[in-house]
């Protein structure tokens, strides 16, 4: 996540992603986040109907945002 620093326990801030996601003037504007942890920016993301890009090195986390984008 990256509104605070790279931390995995972002997960309960949805909203503030979603007001930044909403920053963006265009829908086709890809949403880069090098630090993607638990996946909250691309859970934000997929709601807004906006393209995401995440990068993430911990495996287990990987899987822990993959099923939370999956499941948005």
């Amino acid at each position: 996540m990256i509104l605070y620093g790279a931390s995995y326990e972002s997960s309960g801030q949805y909203f503030q992603v979603k007001l930044l996601v909403n920053l963006l003037p265009s829908k086709t504007s890809t949403i880069l986040d090098f630090f993607a942890g638990s996946g909250t920016t691309g859970v934000a993301c997929k709601l807004e109907d906006r393209f995401f890009l995440g990068i993430e090195h911990e495996k287990e986390y990987v899987e822990i945002a993959r099923n939370r984008i999956k499941s948005a």
